[in-house]
């Protein structure tokens, strides 16, 4: 099956929770949740007493089984709000009935999809944070093994090493997992996909969850490589087999943005069939710039003329060094630029890593680590860390390149200013930023939704284009 597109337009004909206007954001929330006391206990000792906007409106109809589509700015707690009814659903299930019972439930347990191998290592770290005497067997695709501590607690120097996982071969890695006794498994799409076809060659054990969790879903069903690899995995778990079983699964989805359009209308039927009409639940502020956020912008072609002896890098080095904070992630659009940018910093004692996809594995890990500990002030990446990684006490992003379109801004920018806090973003605008550049900051400045400009009938860039009198035209309508 061709991967398809998800839009606004398929909600406009389910049930909508966007319009509550009153909310219980009382410290009785999550205890008026009736939550397993095990986890609930977990949840105090992590200090999570207040909900945010999104959980109080999401967490009640996706513990009560509603299929949902939970949609909110970055930064705003969604995670919680599928994994605690993930959890709490698993823990009373298997604490309550004997273990052999409990094996024998159909279907049971949870497959949550993350686009990124360190994002999936969040989400564990999470879970492990909730689960701290490890009730739940929880398993993860991947070798990264640490981005956040497993608790609050001061961690050992060797902690990190005890937290990897080694590099094994993948063969080994699947029979290594014990289906049987699975709880959660975390995994990215292609990964998992992989997974099950050569499980079901090695192990007969059925895999049959009671929760698919597809996080950051306009990636993973979008127009992209990941979505043929959830399209697969969700072939085998999902209402088109006409499988009895597969009414009592429950799906959630969570995001911060969502692609516009279906490509046709049997697009449409397979979200009916897949997710048997999900709630979709949004946010006040989705496809808002968080208020708190400064933007300052540095126009480069004025600010070379003013200084002829800088070159683009002296300005981000000047930048920097102007910066009060103490962690600064610098977005850039290639590998080549990431890493020639971090050794000129460095050259300019600066401490400063480059992060890309072409890192090894080892690599990844270190660089998140040493960024996340404080090791190292800037991390200068591509658009790998702009997805759901929760980076701690990051108040300042500097777009180094702007970012190519409006959804890419939405989710750079969402690295600052998570739960509330202030940040300041710095963009660089060159002369062909500038079209996107009027666009966003006119949003931004009304406190209006960026959705508006994220696609039309030609991207952006050609927009531009047309608008200083190029005849360059799209011949189809393609999403950013």
């Amino acid at each position: 099956m061709r991967p398809f597109k998800l839009s606004k337009n398929i909600f406009s004909h389910l049930r909508l929770s966007k319009n509550i206007l009153f909310y219980n954001f009382s410290s009785d929330f999550f205890k008026n949740l009736h939550l397993n006391p095990y986890l609930f206990a977990n949840l105090k000792e992590n200090k999570i007493s207040e909900p945010t906007s999104i959980q109080v409106k999401s967490l009640e109809h996706v513990i009560n089984g509603e299929n949902a589509v939970v949609t909110a700015e970055t930064g705003s707690g969604k995670t919680l709000c599928y994994l605690l009814p993930v959890m709490n659903h698993i823990l009373s299930k298997k604490l309550d009935l004997a273990p052999e019972v409990y094996r024998q439930n159909s279907p049971r347990g949870a497959i949550i999809l993350v686009p990124t191998k360190e994002l999936g290592a969040q989400v564990y770290a999470m879970i492990r944070r909730l689960d701290k005497k490890n009730k739940l067997d929880v398993s993860r695709t991947g070798s990264i093994g640490y981005i956040a501590p497993i608790s609050d607690d001061k961690q050992p120097k060797d902690a990190r090493t005890s937290l990897r996982l080694n590099d094994l071969a993948f063969e080994s890695v699947v029979r290594g997992i014990d289906w049987d006794q699975l709880d959660i498994l975390v995994s990215t799409p292609s990964q998992l996909d992989q997974m099950l076809k050569l499980k079901d060659q090695t192990n007969p054990y059925q895999v049959d969850p009671k929760f698919i969790v597809i996080d950051e879903f306009d990636l993973l069903l979008g127009d992209t490589n990941i979505a043929r690899s959830t399209i697969s995995i969700l072939n085998r778990f999902c209402n088109v087999h006409n499988n009895p079983q597969n009414i009592n699964r429950q799906f959630i989805l969570t995001g911060a943005s969502f692609p516009l359009r279906i490509n046709n209308e049997k697009g449409t039927q397979f979200i009916d069939k897949v997710f048997k009409r999900p709630i979709c639940i949004e946010s006040e502020n989705f496809y808002k710039i968080s208020e708190k956020m400064k933007h300052v912008v540095i126009r480069v072609n004025d600010y070379l003329n003013a200084n002829p002896n800088f070159s683009i890098q002296d300005i981000l080095v000047d930048q920097i060094k102007k910066s009060t904070s103490q962690r600064i992630i610098v977005f850039v659009q290639s590998q080549a630029s990431s890493e020639s940018i971090a050794k000129h910093l460095q050259d300019h004692d600066i401490k400063a890593l480059s992060f890309h996809a072409n890192l090894n594995t080892e690599q990844r890990i270190d660089t998140l680590a040493n960024f996340d500990e404080g090791k190292v002030r800037v991390l200068v990446s591509t658009d790998l860390a702009s997805r759901g990684l929760d980076f701690q006490n990051v108040d300042h992003v500097i777009q180094f390149d702007f970012a190519l379109d409006a959804v890419s801004f939405l989710h750079r920018v969402g690295r600052t200013c998570r739960m509330g806090r202030n940040g300041v973003v710095t963009s660089f605008v060159r002369e062909n930023d500038e079209f996107l550049y009027e666009k966003v900051q006119k949003l931004i400045c009304n406190h209006q939704r960026i959705d508006p400009i994220i696609s039309r009938k030609r991207s952006l860039s050609k927009n531009y284009k047309r608008s200083k009198g190029s005849d360059d035209e799209m011949s189809s309508d393609d999403d950013n």
